[in-house]
């Protein structure tokens, strides 16, 4: 199931702007003090291993996201975290998640950085349900930013200045508007509606 899920997540990143790299050593350093000492599924020499054969990815929404965490969490009704993602790709190409960051800007102000909790995979107890919500939160991080990012920015906000000059400078007569119009159709109303 949860190798299903992460070749999914890959899959979805591959096709949009992806926000998943192999893991260097320097970043897999920064993410092991986070980890508990107990519970990690690679030992050292395995570790030394995964990093020097690219077995390790890091899927990283921490920085898109902390920025406006702390807006968010001031809402009632919301609570959002920053995550990142350790995978694991194993012989077979599937992608196992090995641990994942939940990360939150520090109550006394940014200068301090962020609380970060680094959640392990489990199956039962409050450790499974704990782990089902983290998972959650990858996925809704990777949702809302192809929706914002990849999606809108990209796409809708990129093209309004080409939609405009086009409508400017070109004749409706000119065979590039021609060309373009059924593109640009509707992409005004549809950013106007947006907004």
């Amino acid at each position: 199931m949860e190798q299903e899920n992460a070749k999914k997540q890959i899959e979805s990143m591959i096709m949009m702007s992806t926000m998943i790299w192999p893991c260097s050593p320097h970043s897999w350093r920064i993410f092991r003090i986070s980890l508990p000492s107990q519970g990690v599924e690679l030992e050292e020499q395995r570790q030394k291993k995964a990093l020097e054969g690219n077995k390790l990815f890091i899927l990283d929404y921490h920085d898109a996201f902390m920025p406006y965490l702390r807006k968010i969490n001031g809402l009632k009704t919301s609570k959002a975290y920053a995550t990142r993602t350790i995978l694991f790709l194993k012989n077979d190409g599937t992608l196992t998640p090995l641990a994942i960051e939940l990360s939150v800007p520090h109550p006394g102000g940014d200068t301090f950085g962020a609380v970060s909790r680094v959640v392990l995979p489990a199956k039962e107890g409050a450790e499974g349900t704990i782990w089902l919500l983290a998972k959650a939160y990858v996925v809704v991080n990777d949702s809302c930013y192809h929706q914002l990012m990849s999606h809108w920015l990209n796409t809708h906000a990129a093209m309004e200045p080409f939609i405009i000059a086009t409508y400017r400078h070109l004749s409706v007569l000119h065979p590039i508007h021609k060309l373009l119009e059924p593109h640009y159709r509707d992409t005004m109303n549809i950013n106007g509606l947006a907004r």
